[in-house]
């Protein structure tokens, strides 16, 4: 998937779902969305993102408080019928995300990602690793301008590495980890 645009639609700009696998996706722009730009759920592996734009995606599909980010990869709703599965083994390589009303990167419940070279301006969140995602390398990339903050690791978010990372003007913290066993 090269050189597209993927805008204005009531839900997900780009979104490959269930075992997807093997995509390169490069060049492209989500923006003005009702919820994420890229969005990899379920099982999905061995994905490349390069150079690609998420910008001024907003939550609107619902009535609930949820926040539409720029990129996110998960390993598909809790309440579905099919079970979860975590998205591994994905490279996210010079993209840029901003003024998303949720996160530039959210990592749920997913593994073994490489997220290097990005740069994340001006979201609620910069990178965000969640329940259960292990493995994960987030190196060299720039965040700044989140609101809350730069980089959070929680809820048995273990054995990531976060490395090399430029992280400054969050509103509260550059880095807030509320989960063990990472190195930094």
């Amino acid at each position: 998937v090269s050189g597209s645009q993927f805008h204005d639609n009531i839900a997900y700009g780009f979104d490959p779902h269930d075992f997807s696998h093997h995509f390169t996706v490069e060049d492209n722009a989500a923006f003005a969305n009702g919820n994420h730009g890229f969005i990899i759920s379920r099982g999905c592996n061995n994905f490349v993102f390069r150079r690609n734009l998420s910008y001024d995606n907003r939550y609107t599909v619902g009535t609930d408080n949820r926040r539409a980010h720029g990129f996110i990869l998960d390993p598909g709703s809790p309440t579905s019928e099919f079970a979860q599965a975590p998205s591994h083994d994905n490279l996210l390589e010079n993209n840029q995300a901003w003024g998303n009303d949720g996160y530039g990167l959210r990592i749920l419940g997913s593994n073994a990602n490489t997220v290097r070279g990005n740069r994340f301006a001006s979201n609620l969140q910069g990178v965000t690793l969640e329940q259960g995602s292990t493995g994960n390398l987030v190196a060299g990339n720039t965040i700044t301008g989140s609101k809350l903050y730069g980089v959070y690791l929680i809820g048995s978010a273990d054995g990531n590495t976060v490395s090399g990372n430029t992280v400054s003007r969050s509103g509260r913290h550059g880095i807030y980890i509320k989960t063990a066993n990472n190195l930094i």
